[in-house]
This record gives structure tokens, C-alpha cells and sequence, in this order.
């Protein structure tokens, strides 16, 4: 059964204004599926990761595209950049909207995507499964109003932190919930597999495929953690350039994300400090050994994992807009903790994530880090919009802590 994406009305939108879209994200996260389902069968659909089909196309790309005309669904352009200028020069000659979808895994050829197409491409992201795809609710960018979130209410399904647990040991690729009898540990192990195989084969090539799965193992426990880069380095048993060109490898392929940290000139004690999150809660419980919903509850990092699920699920709602969300990480000498700002035209929308369903009234010290932007006094700095904070967990109902702080069950994203 397929289940309806959030992002398809975006896709639509931006091709009738545009004559190329780029939909980038993790493998297997349905890039491909959701573009031919809304297509139906007016495109030609083109996978480039067949080696006879690509071997066309990068070798004669005026006969490829003589074979495959437009509209077309081009399945993995990475495979093939070649085609890239031959497409501009398609699109030029067209002025058809819509002309061209392409998708990719890999990140790395967004920049010359861009460059090939300037004005007449929108690259959007796509992850797995959010919320309100799975349980069938409006997907919409995350505010903190309070207005908003009453709103909100009304129209999402409440959960208690057993069943946030169930999805977050399942994770968000579409695979498990096509067949759900198929067991997550598994669908992770063959996943594992296939990311070698064809996303990292020059690792497994150069013989350190075993150092490499120390190394996802290493990433997975650090989710929703200050990145250490020296400390990880070395639980790794990798030195640091290595640590960190393996880390761009799981950021181009989409299934990691840094969290940089906030800076103001008006805030003198803030700490350096940015956040490592896994963008899939499922393939971080595999790899860390977790084998059922109700031990990774109990487990020693179950906040670290609701934490970067809340997180995964607040992008989500701003990528299937096919908007990127502006979202830093606040820590401070005086160790008031803010796991997310939200900056958006102008104002700073404070958010914390915590597994407590009743965090306690001295939560709000944290909110009251970003005060002084309120009342700057420094010369030509004027003061920032501060909107309601909110406390992102599993309780079981939206109410105030304060005048200007709310507890927000985290199902209301």
C-alpha cells in the first residue's frame, strides 16, 4: 500500500514554476516511488544505476537523450553527471515546465546541479516517513505559538511514549512499513549491506570495511550528542582527517546532520558547541544492538534516541515544505542548555526536548538564556524577537509552564 508523502504538493507546485526539480535524500527513503506514483505514466523513467543504461549516458549523451525523451524521471544523476550540460541545453530548447525530475543519494552533486541549471532547478531533500505520513495528518513547518499548537490539537492523534518508542526502534524507511512483517534488524542488516556495497565500496575496496562499521557504530551512540570529533576519532581507533572524511560521507548520503552552534554578540558566555543527530532513529538502534522497542525504551540512551527522533521530525515538517529550517544548538558556561533555536524571518523561536512527560519548573532557566536579546543595549545591535519556548515531550496534554513557556507533547509536530 503506498502511502501519500508529504512533499508531493511541493513537487507539483515547484514544476509548474520551474522546468527541474532535484529530490536528494537517504536511500531507500521512497525518492523514486513518490515521483513515479504522482507522475503516473507520463514520464520516461530512467535508472541510471543500471550499468547498461548508464554506460549510454555517459559515453553518448545526445544518443541517451535521443532514446529518452522528455518529461523524464532521471533515478540517480550522480551516476551519470555527463548528462548534466546536455540536459541544460534540453531544457533550454523546451521552455517546458516540469521537464525534468531527477533524484539522488548522494549528495555531492547537488553543487553541480546547481551550477548547470542556476535559476531553473529546486533541489529538495526528503527523508523517511514523518509522523504525519504514518498516521495521516497535515504536515506543516513547526512554530512554537501557542495558537498554532491548540490548532494542532484538534487534528493529530495522541501517543503515549510506548508507541513513540515502537517507531522509533522501526525507524522511518518506507520498506518496513510496506512489510511490516519484515523485522527492522534485518531490513537494517541488508541496509548496511547495500550502502557498502554501492555507496561506500571504495572504503570495502580499500579493506577497511570492518573499521568502517566501528565507525557507524561510534556516530550511532554519539546521536543527539556534542560532536567531539578527537573523542570519536579515537573510540574509532581512526585519526581525525579520516574521522572527518567519513563523517562527510554519511552527510552526503544523507543520513547524518550537524547542529551548529548559536551565536549573538549580545550573548558573551555561549559555548562552541554543535550537536551530532542521526537522521534515522531505526539504522542508529540496529547498529547499537537494540533488539525490541521496549529495551531501547529502558536503555541507558533512550533520551539521546527521543531526542534526535523529535529533532528528525521537526526537519521533516520544514523539508516537506521544501523549506531548510534555520536551526542552531545553545549551550552555555552557566550550563543552560537549548536543544534547538529556531531562527526565522528575525525572531528566535527557543525549543528543549526531553523524555520527562512533566519537566519540572526550573526547566525554564534555560529559556531565560536568550533574555538579554530581548533588551540589547550594545551599539547598533538591536534587540531580537524572542517568541514562546516550548518543551517538546511525551506528555499527554499542551498546556503553559509559564507565561511564556509550553509544554508541547511531541505528537503535535
Amino acid at each position: 500500500m503506498y502511502i501519500q508523502r508529504a512533499i508531493e504538493p511541493t513537487i507539483r507546485a515547484i514544476s509548474k514554476e520551474l522546468p527541474v526539480v532535484m529530490l536528494t535524500g537517504p536511500r531507500g527513503c521512497g525518492k523514486t516511488t513518490t515521483l513515479q506514483m504522482i507522475s503516473g505514466k507520463e514520464r520516461t523513467y530512467v535508472p541510471l544505476e543500471d550499468e547498461d543504461v548508464r554506460a549510454l549516458a555517459r559515453s553518448d549523451p545526445q544518443e541517451f537523450l535521443r532514446q529518452n525523451k522528455g518529461p523524464l524521471i532521471l533515478d540517480e544523476i550522480q551516476y551519470a553527471p555527463e548528462l548534466l550540460p546536455y540536459l541544460a541545453a534540453m531544457v533550454k530548447s523546451s521552455k517546458r515546465m516540469g521537464l525534468i525530475w531527477m533524484t539522488s543519494s548522494a549528495g555531492n552533486i547537488v553543487p553541480a546541479v546547481r551550477s548547470t541549471f542556476e535559476e531553473k532547478v529546486d533541489v529538495l531533500t526528503m527523508l523517511g516517513f514523518s509522523d504525519a505520513e504514518i498516521y495521516g495528518y497535515e504536515s506543516v513547518p513547526y512554530t512554537t505559538s501557542a495558537d498554532r499548537l491548540m490548532k494542532r490539537v484538534e487534528v493529530c492523534p495522541d501517543r503515549d511514549l510506548k508507541e513513540i518508542f515502537s517507531r522509533i526502534f522501526t525507524g522511518s524507511f518506507p520498506e518496513l512499513y510496506a512489510n511490516p512483517e519484515e523485522e527492522p534488524p534485518a531490513f537494517y542488516a541488508a541496509y548496511v549491506d547495500a550502502l557498502l556495497q554501492d555507496d561506500f565500496y571504495e572504503i570495502v575496496e580499500s579493506g577497511n570495511e570492518q573499521v568502517f562499521r566501528r565507525f557507524l557504530t561510534v556516530v550511532a551512540s554519539n546521536a543527539a550528542r556534542p560532536l567531539i570529533v578527537e573523542e570519536m576519532a579515537r573510540s574509532c581507533a581512526i585519526s581525525v582527517p579520516t574521522f572527518e572524511r567519513w563523517l562527510d560521507l554519511l552527510k552526503n548520503a544523507h543520513l547524518v546532520q550537524i547542529v551548529e552552534p548559536f551565536a549573538d554578540p549580545g550573548l558573551k558566555r555561549t559555548l562552541k558547541i554543535s550537536i551530532l543527530h542521526f537522521l534515522d532513529t531505526g539504522l542508529a538502534a540496529y547498529l547499537l544492538k537494540w533488539t525490541d522497542p521496549v529495551s531501547l525504551e529502558n536503555g541507558y540512551n533512550a533520551a539521546a534516541f527521543y531526542e534526535t527522533h523529535v529533532y528528525e521530525e521537526l526537519l521533516k515538517s520544514y523539508l516537506n515544505a521544501g523549506r531548510t529550517p534555520s536551526f542552531t544548538y545553545y549551550k552555555d558556561k552557566d550550563r543552560r542548555e537549548l536543544a534547538l533555536i529556531l531562527e526565522e524571518d528575525g525572531q528566535l523561536a527557543p525549543i528543549n526536548i526531553k523524555m520527562s512527560a512533566t519537566p519540572a519548573q526550573t526547566t525554564v532557566r534555560n529559556f531565560k538564556a536568550l533574555d538579554p536579546l530581548r533588551t540589547q543595549s550594545l551599539s547598533g545591535v538591536p534587540p531580537r524577537d524572542i517568541a514562546d519556548g516550548n518543551i517538546l515531550c511525551p506528555a499527554k496534554e499542551l498546556h503553559p509552564l509559564d507565561p511564556d513557556t509550553w509544554v508541547v507533547p511531541s505528537w503535535l509536530i
